[in-house]
């Protein structure tokens, strides 16, 4: 591997040994430290519900927020008021780049201005450790994923994860030259290893400085790597992270992962038992190694739709993945639409239409599958179809 490399994993090697540390051992990743991303309006719903999840796991963690306090025995660090004067302090370089004054800002503006400063912070705070990630209060890790995709790795190399996204102009000082690179989508984690946190602090508060109107914190830290030489392929193919709307409502941002053995770092986009499903679906892997699969079964095994024994979501008032210019066929009622579908192995889904007996079926693949309002229908989803019936042991990675 180059001293440029960038690594996004499409099938992680299983665990090493059957007598490794298990996933719910704070241990497995002692060599990590961990910045989780908040702010005062939200942290004590959001943080919670972490913490009554995985984030007990990360021994080696911080809070960075536009605030100071501190959480249990874990700090919470300002990485908002008096950022730019503090960068200005350290370069020495007694000329202004910034605002002259922030006006009051809401708690989405105020994010932006995190990212750079919570990971000076975290190397200053852990200078001795081999990984730093950065996450949002609405974010699960799935630490057995995480420790896979890594453990193998070299972290003396500058190495960074996460999922690239493509990228514009963002920002006055903005000077990446086209063809542009991408970024990493924050939320669903940035990852650097101890040699890329290296390159990427020496050049922090200039970055800081420089990218001070960028309205997105993510954007910032891909600038700076970009400034300091580490470089983020946009399109490389990952399942790094994802939307968990995506398969908590099947009304999907970016879609339902084709392949369901695929194993995820994080979900992104928590709410309400979100991160309760997220624990199920490791208790379902049994070790901790989470797959689509087990992500889609935890959602709708543990919830109060109408599911059959073979895990099918049968929604009323819905349409799945749209019927416009399909061909119908006649059926007596939405059990017989049912069953045509079940005896076709290629059948992801049916939807019935009630006043003229008409029944349509889908059998695309799982990306891009939507659930749409449409009164006087019902749809069945044949999640039992959304399985992992292979170990997935291979890996790819994407290189400059």
């Amino acid at each position: 591997m180059d001293d440029t490399e960038t690594l996004s994993i499409l099938y992680m090697p299983p665990t090493a040994s059957a007598d490794a540390l298990t996933y719910d051992d704070p241990q497995l990743l002692s060599n990590f430290a961990f910045a989780v991303k908040t702010s005062h309006e939200v942290m004590g719903d959001r943080l919670t519900r972490q913490l009554s999840s995985f984030m007990d796991r990360l021994e080696n963690r911080i809070y960075i927020s536009d605030h100071q306090d501190v959480l249990g025995d874990t700090p919470v660090h300002d990485c908002y008021t008096t950022i730019y004067e503090d960068a200005i302090n350290r370069t020495r370089t007694g000329e202004r780049r910034t605002a002259p004054v922030r006006e009051e800002e809401d708690g989405w503006t105020r994010d932006a201005h995190k990212n750079l400063p919570g990971f000076r912070i975290l190397y200053e705070q852990f200078p001795e450790k081999d990984w730093f990630m950065m996450i949002d209060d609405d974010t699960y890790i799935f630490t057995q994923n995480l420790y896979d995709i890594t453990h193998y790795l070299d972290p003396s190399l500058p190495l960074h994860m996460g999922w690239p996204l493509g990228m514009g102009s963002c920002g006055i000082n903005d000077d990446m030259p086209d063809p542009r690179q991408g970024f990493y989508q924050g939320g669903s984690g940035i990852l650097l290893s101890r040699g890329a946190m290296k390159i990427l602090y020496e050049g922090i508060d200039e970055c800081i400085l420089k990218s001070w109107d960028c309205w997105a914190g993510d954007i910032r830290v891909s600038l700076c790597m970009w400034d300091v030489g580490l470089r983020v392929l946009d399109g490389c193919p990952h399942p790094y992270g994802f939307y968990v709307h995506d398969y908590r409502h099947l009304d999907p941002e970016q879609g339902i992962m084709g392949d369901p053995c695929i194993r995820p770092v994080t979900g992104h986009r928590m709410r309400g038992m979100d991160f309760h499903y997220a624990y199920m679906a490791e208790k379902i892997s049994d070790t901790g190694a989470v797959t689509f699969a087990d992500i889609f079964h935890s959602r709708y095994v543990n919830t109060t739709m109408n599911t059959g024994l073979s895990f099918d979501v049968i929604d009323h008032n819905t349409v799945w993945n749209g019927i416009e210019g399909q061909d119908s066929r006649p059926v007596e009622s939405m059990n017989e639409c049912n069953a045509i579908c079940t005896a076709d192995p290629m059948c992801r889904s049916w939807t019935f239409k009630d006043e003229t007996k008409e029944c349509w079926f889908e059998e695309s693949g799982w990306w891009d599958y939507k659930r749409l309002p449409q009164r006087g229908y019902v749809s069945g989803l044949k999640g039992s179809r959304y399985v992992c019936d292979k170990v997935p042991t291979e890996y790819k990675h994407c290189s400059d």
